[in-house]
């Protein structure tokens, strides 16, 4: 099998688990249960602490990303917000382009991958939102669009 299938099986296999434990997307799950998934028999947690942005080792594409909780938005350690399009921004990592994270994202955005986005709402607590796919980047405000559902995906048209 090639890393190009193997790759879509992971994605394929990873939505899965989150319909087993979340009931659908936009739903909460736990941390816990995010660092349990298993692939071909192997523990592969489904986020990236301290990161964000999740790579699984031997992919070039983007698994997932996530938002930090913080009791208060100022505290986060990134801005990710809303656009005034309705579509949500999530920021590079740093603001290299060049960083090994927004290389990542930029190339699931360039072969269409579905991803997972965990938002964090508590300690250890987070909504589910998949899949969800990368529509555009804004490098000048060192962001990508994300769209959070198909619909979402085949309405973007960019500025």
């Amino acid at each position: 099998m090639n890393v190009a299938d193997l790759d879509d099986e992971l994605r394929a296999a990873a939505i899965a688990y989150l319909d087993g434990i979340s009931g659908g997307s936009g739903t909460h799950v736990a941390l816990r249960d995010l660092e349990s998934f298993t692939f071909n028999g192997r523990r592969l947690s489904l986020i990236q602490r301290m990161r964000g942005i999740r790579t699984v080792s031997g992919f070039e594409a983007a698994l997932s990303f996530m938002t930090t909780y913080a009791p208060r938005l100022d505290l986060r350690p990134y801005a990710d917000d809303v656009g005034p399009d309705g579509y949500p921004r999530y920021k590079w990592r740093g603001t290299d382009p060049n960083f090994y994270d927004n290389v990542a994202m930029r190339r699931a955005m360039e072969r269409r991958k579905p991803l997972m986005y965990f938002v964090g709402v508590g300690a250890s607590e987070y909504v589910a939102h998949y899949p969800v796919w990368l529509v555009d980047e804004e490098p000048e405000h060192h962001q990508f669009v994300v769209a959070l559902e198909s619909e979402m995906r085949a309405q973007w048209d960019a500025p």
